[in-house]
């Protein structure tokens, strides 16, 4: 994001802004992931631990040939591994690296646990990012408030950042891939041409228009019921008034491909599902065809 220039007037926006901003439209709720940081902090637990594990073992081998009783049973017995770290020198007990393993491996499983949760975040969309952006530019909200590397986090000339943002709305991965198209193509044309004459913003000082995901889901459950209806419909039809049998299979054969099609289109149906489907619907078809074949003139 470019900066703005130094100037002697203070910045109209602030975190407190941005934050507000965020939490009311969660679409725009982008930050980095760290992913680097992060697979640093457990690159270095990991060499933490395995060095642990070698002293562990070192300590191990030393009491096993050690002519101290609760030493030598110490790896058959948990009593007598706490007996001797007691007895002897606690700093140098077998236990003691085993607490210390134990907490050490806490903190190592935690951020795995948490780096693997990070990596399951989406990336943003991009007409959401380039809103965020958009308000942090305006003067009437984040005027451009960030000075120095804060700024580069959403700075679009930062291409290694680019790819650490995460968004936290996951509204966009639960669509259908006609949900998508709506959202990312028709409606931004819509809006252009049309919907910014007739509607006003939904937020008037980011300039923010909201167009329902329940409005897009009801198109988009509208069109593909519409369409589940008529291609069985159609294909029913043209079976019935085509005579020639090598026509007819090339009939089978497209209805059951723009069937498989919309599936995968309109529905967010996995790809077994979609083949059991397919395959059910040129089944009734072929059965159709043998139960009808040679009553039509």
């Amino acid at each position: 994001m470019a900066q703005s220039p130094v100037s002697e007037q203070p910045s109209m926006g602030s975190y407190n802004k941005l934050s507000k901003f965020m939490g009311s439209w969660p679409e725009v709720a982008i930050f980095r992931r760290f992913g680097a940081l992060n697979a640093q902090n457990i690159l270095f637990l990991q060499a933490e631990l395995v060095r642990l594990e070698d002293q562990l073992q070192s300590i191990r081998e030393e009491d096993e040939q050690s002519t101290d009783l609760e030493k030598k049973q110490s790896h058959q017995s948990w009593r007598s591994l706490v007996l001797a770290h007691e007895q002897g020198n606690c700093a140098d007990s077998q236990w003691q690296k085993v607490l210390e393993i134990r907490e050490k491996l806490k903190e190592y499983n935690a951020a795995l646990l948490e780096y693997r949760e990070l990596c399951k975040l989406q990336r943003p969309n991009q007409r959401n990012l380039e809103a965020l952006r958009e308000w942090l530019a305006r003067p009437r909200c984040g005027d451009y408030f960030l000075r120095g590397i804060e700024a580069d986090v959403w700075d679009p000339e930062e291409r290694e950042h680019a790819s650490d943002l995460v968004a936290m709305s996951e509204t966009h991965v639960d669509r259908d891939v006609f949900s998508k198209f709506l959202a990312f193509y028709v409606v931004p044309l819509y809006h252009r041409y049309l919907g910014s004459r007739v509607k006003k913003p939904d937020d008037p000082e980011s300039g923010i228009y909201e167009y329902k995901e329940s409005t897009l889901m009801t198109v988009t459950h509208f069109i593909g019921i519409t369409l589940g209806t008529l291609i069985p419909t159609a294909s029913i039809f043209v079976l019935y008034y085509v005579n020639d049998m090598v026509a007819r299979l090339l009939a089978i054969l497209a209805f059951s491909a723009l069937f498989s099609i919309a599936l995968a289109v309109f529905t967010k149906a996995k790809k077994v599902e979609i083949f059991a489907a397919t395959a059910a619907f040129a089944s009734v078809q072929v059965v159709f065809v043998g139960s009808t074949n040679g009553s039509v003139a």
